[in-house]
């Protein structure tokens, strides 16, 4: 490489691989590891020999390895040391060290120059992790994310701001205090993802959704407070057509809500935006039983991103007389009672939080709380009968999930599991894809909802990749497929 003027860098553009420790992310390159190993070391030395070839040089490359919050001292110092070593040998000036709360180690390599393109390997908007969300027609672009905020609180906003400025792949295009300014900034700006405070001067959330959505259907994910009022609001923009919501973050949340705004925010920039019937238009009728329940069947619902519309959709279309349901929803803990509370109004069969010792029987809908891990037990009765309760805990997050779908999932008592009927919902991540599994080499019967009509296919994918699921259905015939799983077989005539 020719001698030319002192290097200066511009806003990198970054090649990003992970270390997976407990669960494996989703990669932006094909270089998949269990920590920093020798496949890592092998795979770091093919994307130097990629930048070299575009004839840039090592002084160019920084590295940032963020240390994953559960590992020890002990082993961050040594860990720290051998990447340091290591990069040092290809002369590599730049190391920097962060900690975070997140469940898996990441090494980001950045290439200071803005003009650089690696097409394998430069995260765009959709090479970004997606957690399983759907590719949309920005796939082949290699420019940021565009976000808009719309909140007529300043904090707010600048706590988005705040959050979303460490990401590369996320940019945000404008801001608006209230709808109608942000209606008007469309006019010259297109983001590709909104992100909407639900109440608000002049013109709520909902109501901007219901008038915008049509006309322009960009994916918004709603940001929404801890009042019961902005939690019914939001479970009510998710069936107009939002694609998420995420609760505003009170201070020491502030780094989990940035993790999890930015994957959220990257689910819904490939995602396809769908308005759904509101009010008494939809006349779908309920599903009426031609056959009796089989005794003991249940069904363990397991969902996330989506889910809450999934959910409604399904159980408008359940018959009157139904099987033991749980479900476990990846929700805010503010929003699960409202939100079974919501479901309750709309069917003839009991839907509530799960309480601790709540009994599972016929006709009763038990949704987790955002809280609490929900694990299903034995109980013996006075009279000795033995049946299923669930119970609820405060462990660990799973896969940062707390409640867990897999905690659900592996904690059906191996003797009941063969009349179990495990459902997994779209979602994003691979919660629940092992507890299916599990569930399935126990005998029970597993059902997937297929990618055409999840709002994100993670969890149904990591699902069906594991052999965890038996059948995948539409969202539109999973009430129908559920009901005959847990009906008495039609004897031959």
């Amino acid at each position: 490489m020719s001698k030319s003027a002192p290097f200066k860098p511009q806003k990198p553009i970054f090649v990003r691989f992970y270390a997976a420790r407990d669960q494996k992310a989703p990669f932006i390159s094909p270089y998949e590891m269990e920590s920093f190993n020798s496949d890592s070391r092998a795979a770091f030395k093919k994307i130097l020999k990629q930048i070299k070839l575009m004839g840039y040089q090592p002084e160019h490359v920084d590295v940032r390895l963020i240390i994953t919050a559960g590992v020890s001292k002990t082993k961050e110092t040594a860990t720290k040391n051998e990447v340091r070593k290591f990069f040092q040998q290809f002369k590599i000036p730049h190391c920097f060290f962060l900690r975070e709360s997140r469940s898996y180690e990441e090494i980001e390599i950045h290439l200071v120059d803005k003009k650089i393109t690696i097409a394998q390997s430069t995260p765009s908007s959709t090479t970004q992790p997606s957690d399983g969300a759907p590719q949309g027609e920005s796939s082949q672009t290699n420019r940021p994310i565009m976000v808009m905020t719309v909140d007529d609180s300043k904090t707010g906003r600048k706590i988005v701001e705040k959050c979303l400025a460490e990401y590369e792949d996320i940019q945000i295009c404008a801001e608006a205090e209230d709808p109608l300014i942000a209606m008007e900034l469309l006019k010259t700006h297109q983001p590709d993802v909104i992100l909407l405070d639900v109440h608000m001067p002049k013109m709520t959330g909902l109501e901007f959704l219901e008038k915008f959505l049509p006309k322009r259907p960009i994916p918004t994910i709603m940001i929404s407070g801890v009042a019961p009022e902005d939690g019914d609001t939001a479970l009510r923009c998710l069936e107009v057509g939002a694609f998420d919501f995420i609760a505003k973050p009170s201070a020491q949340d502030i780094p989990e809500f940035r993790v999890t705004l930015s994957r959220v925010i990257r689910a819904a920039a490939k995602s396809r935006v769908e308005m759904h019937a509101q009010g008494n238009g939809d006349t779908t009728p309920r599903l009426i039983n031609t056959h009796s329940l089989q005794k003991n069947k249940m069904i363990l619902i397991g969902s996330s991103t989506g889910g809450t519309v999934a959910l409604t959709e399904i159980f408008k279309r359940l018959p009157a007389s139904i099987p033991p349901i749980v479900i476990v929803q990846h929700i805010p803990e503010h929003f699960s009672n409202l939100f079974a509370k919501r479901l309750n109004s709309m069917c003839p069969f009991e839907i509530k939080e799960a309480e601790h010792g709540d009994i599972i029987q016929q006709n009763r809908v038990l949704i987790a709380p955002g809280h609490s891990h929900l694990k299903i037990a034995p109980v013996t009765s006075k009279d000795g009968s033995e049946s299923l309760c669930v119970q609820l805990t405060q462990e660990e997050p799973e896969l940062n999930h707390r409640p867990s779908v897999n905690v659900m999932f592996r904690s059906m008592p191996h003797k009941h599991a063969k009349n179990a009927i495990g459902v997994i919902l779209t979602g994003m991540g691979k919660d629940g894809a092992e507890g299916l599994k599990h569930l399935k080499q126990l005998g029970a019967q597993t059902i997937g909802q297929n990618q055409i009509s999840c709002a994100v296919y993670g969890m149904p994918k990591a699902a069906k990749e594991l052999g965890a699921v038996d059948t995948e259905v539409s969202l539109e015939d999973l009430p129908a497929a559920m009901i005959a799983a847990v009906s008495e077989k039609k004897n031959p005539s």
